[in-house]
């Protein structure tokens, strides 16, 4: 089978930023849980004066921030290695869907097989594609080179009835 399907494009900041921010919704309410117990455990901990509690609330309150920080440290990670594996460059990246899904930049081709796809996202501007392992492959949602997204979705639902397409 041929190509049906081919996006070439640079991701940018601004997409790092967009997925973060849906990383995050998706993280509010086992943050908002962590932030609850803390302060269960303050308000019981302080008034008995036990540090256990007292603990637990700081358990709680530094997990939570870690929650919440850690997805943007990890897109900030990614950007900065590879501006430095291409020396500065933006990258170009072609991400090809028929047979399997190809993603091949300036040093390196990676091929994923359509029951490997756990779920896939899209925004405005930005499609993420998640494996099994929870690795998202970020693509630019307007760089189609070949087909339209439209299409797109109806051949991604065709390849992976499983799979849910969520919009945010």
């Amino acid at each position: 089978m041929e190509v049906q399907f081919e996006l070439t494009y640079q991701l940018e900041m601004k997409h790092y930023v967009q997925w973060y921010k849906h990383v995050l919704r998706n993280r509010l309410y086992w943050m908002g849980m962590f932030i609850f117990v803390g302060v269960c455990n303050l308000a019981l901990g302080i008034p008995s004066g036990d540090w256990l509690k007292i603990l637990i609330a700081l358990f709680c309150a530094m997990y939570a921030v870690w929650m919440y920080r850690r997805p943007w440290i990890v897109a900030k990670r990614a950007v900065k290695r590879d501006l430095e594996y291409y020396n500065g460059e933006n990258i170009l990246s072609t991400t090809t869907f028929g047979d399997v899904i190809c993603d091949i930049t300036k040093d390196s081709n990676m091929t994923m097989h359509y029951d490997k796809v756990k779920d896939i996202c899209f925004s405005e501007d930005l499609i993420a594609l998640t494996d099994l392992k929870g690795v998202s492959f970020l693509m630019d949602k307007n760089s189609f080179t070949k087909g339209d997204f439209q299409s797109f979705q109806v051949f991604i639902r065709e390849k992976c009835p499983q799979l849910k397409l969520l919009n945010w």
